[in-house]
């Protein structure tokens, strides 16, 4: 049982730093990597003042939103709310739709981003949940948006 809580702590010290192919790829033409299915490690240690700061920071109350917001943005609070979300707002009179020049191309070559299981998890969560909200609704289209997270502060997507 010692050895595996030896075991343990040691992998918690490393953290890989090329996730995917294409940092793989780079760094073996660089030839930091032998072959591209090296993987890079770092030691990665958590320094005894980062604990610190982190502890404090765990001792920190959390602000409300009209702390964290100036003032004369308090009026706009409403359209970043959570609750407000969960509902659409009142429909207009008419709906908004894109028509196509009969001359535009079917398809316009954009870059796909891979994704992680976890950002494809997202993603459909995303879609189910927005789906079941009524914010959007499915329809067939030539055309289509790459899709691509950017991870919040907290590292939620």
């Amino acid at each position: 049982e010692e050895e595996v809580k030896d075991e343990v702590e040691v992998e918690e010290q490393y953290q890989r730093i090329n996730g995917n192919h294409q940092q793989r790829r780079k760094q073996w033409k660089e030839e930091i990597l032998e072959n591209t299915t090296d993987e890079l490690w770092v030691a990665a240690r958590v320094t005894y003042s980062a604990e610190l700061a982190y502890e404090e920071l765990k001792k920190k109350e959390k602000q409300s939103m009209e702390e964290i917001v100036l003032a004369e943005f308090h009026r706009y609070q409403k359209v970043f709310s959570e609750e407000e979300s969960h509902h659409l707002s009142e429909h207009k009179l008419y709906d908004h739709t894109i028509d196509l020049k009969p001359d535009a191309p079917v398809t316009i070559w954009s870059k796909v981003y891979p994704m992680s299981v976890n950002e494809q998890g997202e993603l459909d969560q995303f879609l189910e949940e927005n789906l079941h909200k009524g914010y959007i609704v499915p329809f067939k289209s030539p055309m289509a948006s790459p899709v691509f997270f950017v991870k919040k502060k907290n590292g939620k997507l």
